[in-house]
């Protein structure tokens, strides 16, 4: 059933957190001055509206477990618990040598480019420094790790050799893996020297045409995800997406040049997963499980961030769930949402474990 879009319900943040489904968290406005944001709730096709300055005029580049990453007008980098509006630094924009292609770029250039997106390893805890941030930096997309709450101490690169190109990563098992454009999934090692190892080569079919690469825990295993745009009429839509997931590749091997130990299997059902992709780290949630759920489905939100979107206002109109049965694609949000800052993006309304753990 198409969701219908119902009046601004201005409501206790409490009364928000009783859902297992992520929300969409709608483009931020900026031609309202209160610090207002929106919130589209799959679970009863309502929006909720939240007040919340300390968003405003900020670029979000990453959503981790009800955290979001954002970057302010000065290039300082917070997570921020929209539910909460707790804030924690991370260290302030990375600005390496020879990271840009070409010249020296613009400082809103910097902002609004340079992180392409960005990813916690779990909630942050006042109890504990466990928590790493790691980040895909343009214009090469190359890696680099920091932590929260040490806004003195700089990003770290890690050594990523002849792979650039990253476009997803996920923490899994302890380690943070990362996937590039030719779909190779490296595990990123960030001590003593950072650097990274390439476990698995991508799958030929995702490399004859134009797809983003995601990737998500399963727990037990990766999930890759390929998804597909075509260019249509001057606009861009998602068409397709494939799947993949991680298993033994039922050889020895693991020298270079060798075969490597691990591969990818097509998955032609995601049984019960519905998985959500977009700016968000790539999770899943099972569907049987959650009333409005689509089994079997995969939820995206628009990321792209290109000339085309740009010239159209920002990232927001590619947004559906994606029937991995079928290949039909529903619509999930039946308004216009677009921003070049803060395009659409899945967050988790999970209760502030920070705040639970500082008290207790």
């Amino acid at each position: 059933m198409d969701p219908v879009l119902s009046p601004i319900n201005r409501i206790q943040v409490t009364e928000l957190l009783d859902t297992r489904l992520p929300w969409l968290m709608l483009a931020d406005d900026p031609d309202d001055i209160t610090g207002r944001h929106s919130f589209f709730s799959l679970d009863d096709n309502n929006v909720y509206e939240i007040v919340l300055p300390e968003a405003k005029w900020k670029r979000c580049v990453g959503s981790t477990d009800g955290w979001l990453i954002t970057v302010d007008t000065n290039l300082e980098i917070s997570m921020l618990n929209p539910f909460s509006r707790i804030q924690i630094p991370l260290p302030r924009h990375p600005t390496f040598e020879g990271w840009y292609l070409v010249g020296k770029p613009s400082q809103e250039h910097v902002r609004t480019r340079y992180i392409h997106k960005a990813f916690l390893s779990s909630p942050p805890s006042f109890s504990s420094n466990s928590c790493v941030a790691l980040a895909i930096l343009n214009e090469k997309r190359g890696l680099a790790f920091g932590r929260p709450g040490r806004s003195t101490i700089d990003w770290t690169p890690i050594q990523t050799y002849d792979m650039i190109e990253f476009q997803d990563a996920v923490f899994y098992k302890g380690m943070f893996y990362a996937v590039t454009r030719r779909s190779q999934l490296v595990v990123c090692n960030l001590s003593p020297v950072p650097k990274v190892l390439e476990i698995c080569r991508g799958p030929k079919s995702l490399l004859l045409q134009c797809w983003s690469k995601y990737v998500v825990n399963l727990r037990d295993t990766l999930l890759l995800v390929g998804r597909h745009r075509e260019d249509d009429n001057g606009y861009y839509r998602t068409v397709d997406f494939k799947a993949y997931v991680l298993v033994p590749n039922g050889i020895e091997g693991g020298d270079e040049g060798e075969e490597f130990r691990l591969k990818w299997k097509r998955v032609t059902n995601l049984r019960s997963l519905a998985v959500f992709i977009g700016g968000n780290t790539s999770m899943c949630v099972h569907a049987d499980d959650i009333p409005g759920c689509q089994r079997n489905s995969i939820y995206f939100t628009d990321d792209y961030v290109g000339t085309k979107s740009l010239y159209y206002g920002g990232p927001g109109s590619d947004m559906g769930v994606y029937n991995y049965e079928d290949g039909t694609i529903e619509e999930i949000y039946p308004g216009t949402s677009r921003s070049r800052l803060w395009p659409p993006i899945w967050v988790i309304p999970y209760q502030d474990l920070y705040e639970q753990s500082r008290n207790s």
